[in-house]
């Protein structure tokens, strides 16, 4: 069976101020897949901050994914 490896880097964006605001934490990381090619597979991440709301974006090969701003991909 071929396998195609996927790459996906998240940025969890916040605006905080290091000195009023706490930054934001990452509690579960998305996973490494390996799937075969052509099938579809997905991404979640789950963070936590106590100055919401967090924002998303999804980027493969450092180029961000249109549309894709919530903590889950596929």
């Amino acid at each position: 069976m071929k396998t195609n490896k996927l790459l996906l880097a998240l940025i969890v964006v916040a605006a905080w101020n290091s000195t009023t605001c706490a930054q934001p934490t990452v509690t579960r990381q998305p996973t490494n897949q390996s799937v075969s090619l052509g099938a579809t597979t997905g991404f979640r991440v789950t963070a936590t901050t106590t100055n919401p709301p967090l924002n998303f974006q999804w980027r493969f090969n450092a180029m961000e994914l249109g549309g894709q701003t919530t903590n889950a991909v596929t």
